[in-house]
């Protein structure tokens, strides 16, 4: 039998690059072959509008706060700390920061990796000071420039009725 490979990430603290994205500060944790890692804190009531991955499978693992997610566009679930969803490519879904006054966590696994990480990178824009209160900056871009590049990265965001 071959030998285990395992890669240890060691703790890289807040010097890393937060991005915000419609609200939400979203930091990529780990790239590997084979997936993406990325951690995202969501105000309460936020959290992004439904959307698909055409490239990627999506893992979802809720850290901290209560969370609703909407799959398919009609069945819709509560997750909290310790809850996980495994959401194919392709599936509509949405997950929404649902109930308490404080910031969720959650983490987020994109496999293959590629796609989502390169959206984050293009439209968000970098936490520049850790040390001063985290609230997102003014000129974010909106949700028409957010759209447009996630269509660009195979992600499909539901803004308008059909």
């Amino acid at each position: 039998m071959a030998a285990e490979r395992r890669v240890i990430l060691p703790t890289r603290g807040r010097e890393e690059a937060g991005l915000w994205v419609l609200g939400e500060l979203h930091t990529i944790r780990a790239r590997a072959a084979t997936y993406t890692l990325v951690e995202s804190a969501t105000p309460p009531g936020g959290g992004l509008p439904p959307h698909v991955h055409n490239t990627q499978d999506e893992g979802i693992y809720i850290l901290e706060g209560e969370y609703a997610l909407l799959l398919s566009g009609h069945e819709e679930s509560t997750m909290g700390p310790g809850s996980f969803a495994s959401i194919p490519r392709g599936t509509v879904h949405a997950l929404k920061k649902s109930a308490g006054d404080e910031m969720g966590r959650c983490l987020a696994f994109f496999t293959p990796p590629g796609e989502q990480e390169r959206f984050l990178e293009e439209v968000g824009v970098p936490i520049v000071d850790w040390n001063v209160s985290l609230a997102p900056p003014e000129d974010t871009p909106g949700m028409d420039e957010v759209a447009a590049s996630a269509r660009r990265h195979g992600i499909y965001l539901l803004t308008r009725p059909i």
